[in-house]
Protein backbone atom coordinates (compact mmCIF):
# COMPACT_ATOMS: atom_id res chain seq x y z
CA UNK A 1 0.00 0.00 0.00
CA UNK A 2 1.58 3.37 -1.20
CA UNK A 3 1.86 5.68 1.61
CA UNK A 4 0.05 9.21 2.39
CA UNK A 5 0.58 12.23 3.99
CA UNK A 6 -1.35 10.80 7.13
CA UNK A 7 1.02 8.27 7.40
CA UNK A 8 3.92 10.71 7.56
CA UNK A 9 2.24 13.17 10.15
CA UNK A 10 1.35 9.96 12.20
CA UNK A 11 5.03 9.21 12.42
CA UNK A 12 5.60 13.01 13.09
CA UNK A 13 3.91 13.35 15.86
CA UNK A 14 5.40 10.23 16.51
CA UNK A 15 8.99 11.79 16.91
CA UNK A 16 7.51 14.56 18.59
CA UNK A 17 6.34 12.51 21.21
CA UNK A 18 3.12 14.32 20.27
CA UNK A 19 -0.55 12.44 20.58
CA UNK A 20 -2.43 14.30 18.40
CA UNK A 21 -1.66 17.56 16.53
CA UNK A 22 -1.51 20.86 19.03
CA UNK A 23 -0.84 25.06 18.62
CA UNK A 24 2.76 24.36 18.70
CA UNK A 25 3.21 21.98 15.78
CA UNK A 26 -0.55 22.58 13.60
CA UNK A 27 -1.99 20.34 10.89
CA UNK A 28 -1.29 22.30 8.28
CA UNK A 29 2.05 23.40 9.32
CA UNK A 30 3.45 19.53 9.25
CA UNK A 31 1.86 18.76 6.24
CA UNK A 32 3.62 21.47 4.41
CA UNK A 33 7.15 21.03 5.82
CA UNK A 34 6.50 17.06 4.79
CA UNK A 35 6.11 18.40 1.09
CA UNK A 36 9.46 20.29 1.99
CA UNK A 37 11.40 17.25 2.95
CA UNK A 38 9.82 14.82 -0.19
CA UNK A 39 11.05 17.96 -2.51
CA UNK A 40 14.41 18.49 -0.53
CA UNK A 41 14.75 14.90 -0.60
CA UNK A 42 13.37 14.02 -4.35
CA UNK A 43 15.46 16.72 -5.69
CA UNK A 44 18.71 15.66 -3.79
CA UNK A 45 18.82 19.10 -1.76
CA UNK A 46 19.18 17.42 1.63
CA UNK A 47 21.93 19.59 3.37
CA UNK A 48 22.66 19.85 6.92
CA UNK A 49 22.34 23.59 7.47
CA UNK A 50 25.11 23.98 10.20
CA UNK A 51 27.84 21.59 8.48
CA UNK A 52 26.57 21.91 4.80
CA UNK A 53 27.28 18.50 4.78
CA UNK A 54 25.15 16.96 2.02
CA UNK A 55 23.50 13.95 1.91
CA UNK A 56 25.45 11.56 -0.74
CA UNK A 57 22.75 11.79 -3.74
CA UNK A 58 21.96 8.70 -5.86
CA UNK A 59 19.31 7.62 -9.25
CA UNK A 60 16.21 8.00 -7.71
CA UNK A 61 14.79 5.47 -10.83
CA UNK A 62 10.87 6.27 -9.79
CA UNK A 63 11.44 9.92 -10.78
CA UNK A 64 13.28 9.72 -13.89
CA UNK A 65 11.58 9.86 -17.53
CA UNK A 66 11.58 10.80 -20.66
CA UNK A 67 9.86 12.74 -23.78
CA UNK A 68 10.30 12.73 -27.34
CA UNK A 69 10.47 15.81 -29.58
CA UNK A 70 10.16 16.20 -33.54
CA UNK A 71 12.71 19.47 -34.78
CA UNK A 72 11.84 22.16 -37.20
CA UNK A 73 14.39 23.93 -38.82
CA UNK A 74 14.35 27.60 -38.47
CA UNK A 75 13.13 30.01 -40.76
CA UNK A 76 13.09 34.11 -40.75
CA UNK A 77 10.39 36.45 -40.23
CA UNK A 78 9.56 37.20 -44.43
CA UNK A 79 8.76 41.33 -42.99
CA UNK A 80 9.57 43.11 -40.02
CA UNK A 81 7.07 42.55 -37.11
CA UNK A 82 5.76 44.85 -34.87
CA UNK A 83 4.89 45.06 -31.30
CA UNK A 84 1.67 43.97 -30.58
CA UNK A 85 1.32 41.86 -34.00
CA UNK A 86 -0.37 38.82 -33.77
CA UNK A 87 0.51 37.72 -37.29
CA UNK A 88 3.87 36.54 -38.09
CA UNK A 89 4.69 36.32 -41.59
CA UNK A 90 7.32 33.70 -42.28
CA UNK A 91 6.85 30.11 -44.33
CA UNK A 92 5.06 28.17 -42.22
CA UNK A 93 5.82 24.10 -43.52
CA UNK A 94 6.33 21.96 -41.41
CA UNK A 95 5.49 23.98 -38.53
CA UNK A 96 2.17 22.39 -36.59
CA UNK A 97 -1.01 24.05 -36.74
CA UNK A 98 -1.12 24.99 -32.79
CA UNK A 99 2.98 25.40 -31.26
CA UNK A 100 5.42 27.73 -29.88
CA UNK A 101 7.76 30.23 -31.81
CA UNK A 102 10.78 31.54 -30.30
CA UNK A 103 11.70 35.08 -31.61
CA UNK A 104 14.08 37.42 -30.30
CA UNK A 105 13.88 36.50 -27.33
CA UNK A 106 10.42 36.00 -26.86
CA UNK A 107 8.74 32.69 -26.46
CA UNK A 108 5.46 33.49 -28.91
CA UNK A 109 2.32 30.96 -28.64
CA UNK A 110 0.51 30.72 -31.93
CA UNK A 111 -2.73 28.48 -32.60
CA UNK A 112 -3.16 28.82 -36.39
CA UNK A 113 -0.97 28.97 -39.39
CA UNK A 114 -1.52 29.37 -43.14
CA UNK A 115 0.98 28.81 -45.93
CA UNK A 116 3.07 31.93 -45.12
CA UNK A 117 1.80 33.58 -41.86
CA UNK A 118 1.37 32.12 -38.34
CA UNK A 119 -1.38 33.94 -36.58
CA UNK A 120 -3.49 34.54 -33.76
CA UNK A 121 -0.03 35.07 -31.76
CA UNK A 122 0.63 36.47 -28.54
CA UNK A 123 3.14 38.24 -26.38
CA UNK A 124 5.03 39.55 -29.15
CA UNK A 125 6.29 42.76 -26.93
CA UNK A 126 9.26 44.16 -29.25
CA UNK A 127 9.74 44.97 -32.99
CA UNK A 128 12.02 42.78 -35.26
CA UNK A 129 13.38 43.88 -38.83
CA UNK A 130 13.13 41.21 -41.73
CA UNK A 131 14.96 38.00 -41.52
CA UNK A 132 14.71 37.08 -37.67
CA UNK A 133 15.69 33.60 -37.29
CA UNK A 134 12.33 31.85 -36.09
CA UNK A 135 12.81 28.96 -34.47
CA UNK A 136 10.80 26.34 -32.56
CA UNK A 137 10.23 26.17 -28.68
CA UNK A 138 8.77 23.02 -27.48
CA UNK A 139 6.89 23.10 -23.95
CA UNK A 140 8.10 21.31 -21.19
CA UNK A 141 6.39 18.36 -19.55
CA UNK A 142 3.95 19.22 -16.75
CA UNK A 143 5.75 17.20 -14.16
CA UNK A 144 9.43 18.56 -15.52
CA UNK A 145 11.91 19.50 -12.19
CA UNK A 146 15.32 18.89 -13.65
CA UNK A 147 17.43 17.92 -17.17
CA UNK A 148 19.36 14.76 -17.23
CA UNK A 149 19.99 15.28 -20.59
CA UNK A 150 19.32 15.84 -24.36
CA UNK A 151 19.79 13.97 -27.20
CA UNK A 152 19.88 14.73 -30.67
CA UNK A 153 19.30 12.57 -33.61
CA UNK A 154 19.71 9.64 -31.44
CA UNK A 155 23.34 10.01 -31.40
CA UNK A 156 24.23 13.35 -30.29
CA UNK A 157 24.30 14.42 -26.53
CA UNK A 158 23.95 18.18 -26.73
CA UNK A 159 24.88 20.95 -24.06
CA UNK A 160 23.04 22.97 -21.76
CA UNK A 161 23.18 26.64 -21.24
CA UNK A 162 22.04 29.18 -18.67
CA UNK A 163 19.29 31.03 -20.66
CA UNK A 164 21.14 34.62 -19.52
CA UNK A 165 24.34 33.28 -20.26
CA UNK A 166 23.52 32.26 -23.77
CA UNK A 167 25.97 35.89 -25.15
CA UNK A 168 28.63 34.60 -23.42
CA UNK A 169 28.53 31.67 -24.29
CA UNK A 170 28.08 32.36 -27.93
CA UNK A 171 31.43 33.83 -28.17
CA UNK A 172 32.90 31.20 -25.85
CA UNK A 173 31.97 28.79 -28.92
CA UNK A 174 34.03 30.69 -31.11
CA UNK A 175 36.46 28.24 -33.16
CA UNK A 176 34.86 25.18 -32.07
CA UNK A 177 34.44 22.18 -34.76
CA UNK A 178 30.93 22.95 -36.65
CA UNK A 179 29.60 19.48 -38.56
CA UNK A 180 26.17 19.00 -41.20
CA UNK A 181 23.62 17.00 -40.58
CA UNK A 182 25.94 14.35 -42.43
CA UNK A 183 28.48 14.78 -39.69
CA UNK A 184 30.92 16.39 -42.37
CA UNK A 185 33.11 19.14 -41.19
CA UNK A 186 31.86 22.88 -42.25
CA UNK A 187 34.61 24.86 -40.66
CA UNK A 188 34.23 26.54 -37.46
CA UNK A 189 31.10 27.57 -36.08
CA UNK A 190 28.70 26.85 -32.97
CA UNK A 191 27.96 23.58 -32.00
CA UNK A 192 24.07 22.59 -31.12
CA UNK A 193 23.34 23.53 -27.42
CA UNK A 194 20.00 24.00 -25.89
CA UNK A 195 18.55 26.39 -22.91
CA UNK A 196 15.60 25.96 -20.96
CA UNK A 197 13.47 29.64 -20.58
CA UNK A 198 10.77 30.28 -17.68
CA UNK A 199 11.57 26.91 -16.69
CA UNK A 200 8.84 26.24 -19.20
CA UNK A 201 10.46 25.73 -22.52
CA UNK A 202 12.97 23.74 -24.36
CA UNK A 203 14.62 25.96 -26.88
CA UNK A 204 17.16 23.99 -29.30
CA UNK A 205 20.30 26.13 -30.82
CA UNK A 206 22.08 24.81 -34.01
CA UNK A 207 19.85 22.17 -34.45
CA UNK A 208 18.61 22.50 -37.95
CA UNK A 209 17.15 19.36 -39.25
CA UNK A 210 13.72 18.79 -39.73
CA UNK A 211 11.79 15.68 -38.57
CA UNK A 212 15.46 15.13 -36.65
CA UNK A 213 14.52 13.77 -33.03
CA UNK A 214 15.46 15.26 -29.88
CA UNK A 215 14.75 12.88 -26.79
CA UNK A 216 14.42 15.21 -23.48
CA UNK A 217 15.57 12.77 -20.44
CA UNK A 218 13.88 14.31 -17.35
CA UNK A 219 13.29 14.40 -13.33
CA UNK A 220 10.02 14.39 -12.48
CA UNK A 221 8.95 17.41 -9.72
CA UNK A 222 7.60 15.25 -6.90
CA UNK A 223 3.77 15.29 -6.16
CA UNK A 224 2.29 17.31 -3.64
CA UNK A 225 0.34 14.94 -1.13
CA UNK A 226 -2.92 16.08 0.01
CA UNK A 227 -4.81 14.85 3.05
CA UNK A 228 -7.92 15.92 2.20
CA UNK A 229 -10.79 12.45 2.64
CA UNK A 230 -11.33 11.06 -1.00
CA UNK A 231 -8.40 13.83 -2.64
CA UNK A 232 -5.40 11.57 -0.98
CA UNK A 233 -2.14 11.94 -3.43
CA UNK A 234 0.20 9.19 -2.24
CA UNK A 235 4.12 10.47 -1.43
CA UNK A 236 6.59 10.43 -4.55
CA UNK A 237 9.07 7.83 -2.92
CA UNK A 238 7.21 4.26 -3.65
CA UNK A 239 8.72 2.75 -0.59
CA UNK A 240 6.61 2.98 2.48
CA UNK A 241 9.26 2.37 4.58
CA UNK A 242 11.84 4.79 3.09
CA UNK A 243 8.98 7.27 2.41
CA UNK A 244 7.77 7.41 6.18
CA UNK A 245 11.05 7.42 7.43
CA UNK A 246 13.32 10.24 5.36
CA UNK A 247 10.51 12.35 4.72
CA UNK A 248 9.23 12.72 8.68
CA UNK A 249 12.97 12.62 10.40
CA UNK A 250 13.77 15.77 7.83
CA UNK A 251 10.76 17.27 8.16
CA UNK A 252 10.79 17.06 11.98
CA UNK A 253 14.25 17.79 12.33
CA UNK A 254 13.43 21.22 10.25
CA UNK A 255 10.64 22.08 12.11
CA UNK A 256 12.23 21.89 15.34
CA UNK A 257 15.26 23.63 13.88
CA UNK A 258 13.35 26.59 13.07
CA UNK A 259 11.56 26.49 16.36
CA UNK A 260 15.28 26.90 17.87
CA UNK A 261 15.36 23.37 19.75
CA UNK A 262 18.70 22.83 19.56
CA UNK A 263 18.98 19.47 22.09
CA UNK A 264 16.80 18.08 19.48
CA UNK A 265 16.77 18.96 16.11
CA UNK A 266 20.47 18.07 15.38
CA UNK A 267 19.76 13.94 16.34
CA UNK A 268 16.92 13.71 14.47
CA UNK A 269 17.87 15.61 11.42
CA UNK A 270 21.48 13.11 11.71
CA UNK A 271 18.68 10.13 11.95
CA UNK A 272 17.39 11.92 8.65
CA UNK A 273 20.46 11.93 6.66
CA UNK A 274 21.19 8.48 7.50
CA UNK A 275 17.73 7.52 6.49
CA UNK A 276 18.06 9.53 2.86
CA UNK A 277 21.24 7.87 2.06
CA UNK A 278 20.28 4.79 2.51
CA UNK A 279 17.33 4.78 0.32
CA UNK A 280 19.41 6.68 -2.22
CA UNK A 281 22.15 3.57 -2.31
CA UNK A 282 19.07 0.84 -1.73
CA UNK A 283 17.26 2.79 -5.13
CA UNK A 284 20.79 2.94 -6.88
CA UNK A 285 21.66 -0.68 -6.12
CA UNK A 286 18.26 -1.75 -8.15
CA UNK A 287 18.17 0.33 -10.50
CA UNK A 288 21.71 -1.28 -10.96
CA UNK A 289 20.98 -4.60 -10.51
CA UNK A 290 18.01 -4.47 -13.47
CA UNK A 291 20.29 -3.62 -15.38
CA UNK A 292 22.12 -6.21 -15.08
CA UNK A 293 20.22 -8.41 -14.97
CA UNK A 294 19.03 -7.38 -18.63
CA UNK A 295 22.68 -7.34 -19.78
CA UNK A 296 23.54 -10.94 -18.40
CA UNK A 297 19.92 -11.94 -20.43
CA UNK A 298 21.64 -10.02 -23.73
CA UNK A 299 25.07 -11.92 -23.11
CA UNK A 300 23.39 -15.16 -21.64
CA UNK A 301 23.03 -16.66 -25.69
CA UNK A 302 25.66 -15.02 -26.72
CA UNK A 303 28.50 -16.76 -24.86
CA UNK A 304 26.15 -19.94 -24.83
CA UNK A 305 25.76 -20.13 -20.98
Amino acid sequence: MATQLSDITDVMLAILREADFTSAYPQTLMELQANAAQKDICEWRVIHPLTWEEAEAWALHFLNTEVFYTNIAPVTLTTALASWDTEIDAVTTDYPATWNLYIGWQVLPYTGVTGTQFTWVTGVTVDLDAGEQVSIAFALPSDYSDILNVIYKNRYQITGVQYDNIFADLKSYKGRNNYDNNDNLQGYGINPFYTIKDAAYLIPFQVNETWAMIKLRYQKEPATMVSTWGSEVDATIDDDTYARMTIAYIAVAMMMFERGEEDRWSAVYNNGIKNVRKMYNYYNNTSFESQSWQQYQIWKGKINI
